[in-house]
């Protein structure tokens, strides 16, 4: 199998972040035993870290945002979806 450039490949045109949510999960590890999350430390976790990514890469804060996710993120979506919606209005 040869590779070959793909001029046209999505990457050149859109970015992707992951979060891995709630901490724990996944690929992420946490030996705190005592460590716990509910729905909302995980949107509190979520919406801080978007934040930061933002305030830190802020070349991407004008781009359209979408959010995606599986599973019990079904839950986490609209949750963040609404925090970021209320952030917004409340910034006007």
């Amino acid at each position: 199998m040869n590779l070959t450039k793909n001029d046209y490949s999505w990457h050149k045109v859109s970015n992707l972040l992951f979060l891995e949510s709630p901490a724990g999960v996944g690929y992420s590890i946490n030996n705190n035993e005592s460590f716990a999350y509910n729905d909302l430390t995980t949107l509190k976790d979520n919406f801080e870290a978007l934040q930061f990514f933002f305030t830190y890469a802020p070349e991407y804060k004008n781009n359209p945002l979408w959010i995606a996710g599986e599973s019990y993120a079904g839950k986490y979506i609209p949750d963040l979806a609404a925090r970021i919606d209320r952030f917004n209005i409340d910034a006007k």
